[in-house]
């Protein structure tokens, strides 16, 4: 649980980070045990200097982080003693402060009638930083501890071009504590209640502020105060190992208090690896319950996702669906999303093949999330690059959302994916060992709604190179036709991103 290690990063279809792939994975790898995890990831105590770190434990030399003190993090050399604390635990102190900031200039028109309030094109240049500090205490626990400096309530850093009405600087410094959670377990924080290993102590935990992602952001998107706790490597069901299963306490709105109503979530989420009519699966069954101090606000959720290679195909299938219990405020809908991912390796590179990926979805009704951040965009964004959002200043998603102003005959507004199917065909290609990459893509999406005419078609490319060590240049464009009389959509954007 809690944000990604410090040298790993969590993005979206096509992100930023060089090498990632689009679309569906074979099934990951289940988690490492305790012995293989120190086996690859050597402990030392915490030193009194700051010492520079050892470059010949990655290929080509790690790229130093902002600050590190303590032995290098995927460092080697001997593992020190450490301290012993009462229970048996030995904890070896080491500091990792990283980050990434990102800076974009940005180009967003989605084709509403340009008189309509709020509907005008932006262009603008926007900033983000992103920056933690990791103190790892033994191989299990750790202290994350994050910010974003540069965006808060007022949006993100920079100077706004247009609309003429909202141009100049716009200054949004905030100094809210976006991260902090300890996350650990108890099996290796009390080793001496099971010196033979064998119990059911072996529980992991998470408790502070801290990003979760379930269902891959369909169903939970966003950063809430929580407290989780897992079990894993559970044995109960035929043909299943490895089974994990997380039950999680939350206040959604603890972060953004925009509501105010007091909302909380209950989860058990629930993943297994299975072998499913002779294909070897990881599957996930999810729950969560919103409860609201109002009568509006309430709701169950349900996700259910199957992840595969059948034949040569890597496959992901998802059903979520939301069930309105209170009053209806627009929060909580009656609905059901399905999507499918679909991609085929090409290429002679086993290790770097170009991707060629088909994803869908259909929405029944008016499916909600659990819970997302305002900047998490849709639950589509797992679609293709064109559904996205970048989470950076007001560039917006092409397909994402249906245009404003949809309704069906009932005169129910239509947003999101709601009674609407759409896909998306995109090819990923890598150049020059993985450090370019180009994504071009294909989709559309079209109301199901009696009565409404709202299809949208659009095209897109992405382009990023690695430079150096640290730094990413990403250069994006699309441009959509709207059904109808409406003008066309269109945007573009280039974009810096340091690593740190």
């Amino acid at each position: 649980m809690g944000e990604a290690a410090p040298v790993a990063s969590q993005t979206g279809v096509g992100g930023e980070l060089l090498g990632q792939r689009t679309g569906a994975q074979p099934p990951r790898q289940g988690p490492q045990t305790f012995s293989q995890r120190v086996l690859t990831d050597s402990q030392s105590f915490i030193s009194d200097v700051v010492r520079d770190p050892d470059r010949s434990a990655v290929p080509g030399g790690r790229p130093a982080p902002l600050l590190e003190i303590g032995d290098p993090y995927y460092g080697q050399g001997e593992i020190n003693e450490g301290v012993e604390l009462p229970g048996g635990a030995i904890i070896n102190p080491s500091l990792l402060v990283y980050g990434t900031f990102r800076s974009a200039i940005q180009v967003f028109d989605d084709g509403i009638d340009a008189g309509a309030e709020g509907a005008k094109a932006t262009s603008e240049w926007a900033s983000r930083l992103d920056i933690f500090a990791n103190l790892r205490l033994t191989a299990t626990e750790r202290f994350l501890l994050g910010f974003r400096p540069l965006d808060g309530e007022r949006g993100f850093s920079g100077y706004h071009f247009e609309p003429d009405a909202d141009d100049g600087w716009n200054e949004a410094w905030d100094g809210t504590v976006r991260t902090a959670f300890f996350e650990g377990d108890l099996g290796e924080l009390l080793p001496d209640l099971d010196r033979s290993d064998d119990s059911l102590l072996d529980f992991g935990f998470s408790i502070g502020r801290q990003q979760l992602l379930f269902q891959d952001g369909v169903m939970i998107n966003g950063t809430m105060d929580a407290v989780g706790i897992t079990r894993n490597s559970l044995r109960f069901l035929p043909g299943s190992s490895n089974i994990r299963s997380t039950f999680l306490f939350a206040v959604p709105d603890a972060f953004q208090p925009a509501r105010g109503d007091g909302r909380h979530l209950l989860g058990l989420f629930n993943a297994l690896d299975l072998n499913l009519f002779g294909v070897e699966t990881t599957g996930e069954v999810d729950f969560a319950y919103v409860n609201s101090r109002d009568a509006a606000g309430q709701g169950l959720f349900l996700g259910v996702g199957f992840t595969q290679r059948l034949g040569a195909f890597n496959t992901t299938f998802r059903y979520n669906g939301s069930f309105q219990l209170g009053e209806d405020d627009g929060s909580v809908e009656n609905g059901s999303l399905l999507t499918s991912e679909i991609s085929l390796d090409i290429g002679s590179d086993p290790l770097l093949p170009d991707v060629l990926y088909l994803n869908t979805f259909v929405g029944v009704d008016r499916y909600r999330s659990a819970f997302r951040d305002g900047e998490s965009g849709t639950p589509l964004g797992r679609v293709g690059i064109l559904f996205a959002a970048p989470g950076i200043g007001r560039y917006g998603s092409a397909l994402a959302s249906q245009p404003a102003g949809s309704v069906d005959r009932a005169g129910h507004p239509l947003v999101q994916a709601d009674r609407s199917i759409g896909f998306a065909l995109g090819y990923q290609m890598f150049f020059l060992k993985g450090r370019h990459q180009l994504i071009v893509e294909v989709a559309g999406r079209r109301s199901t709604a009696d009565g409404v005419d709202n299809g949208v078609i659009g095209a897109g490319a992405r382009y990023q190179v690695a430079i150096g060590q640290h730094l990413v240049l990403l250069g994006e464009t699309f441009g959509a036709l709207i059904e109808g009389e409406k003008p066309a959509a269109g945007g573009g954007r280039l974009e810096l991103l340091i690593k740190f």
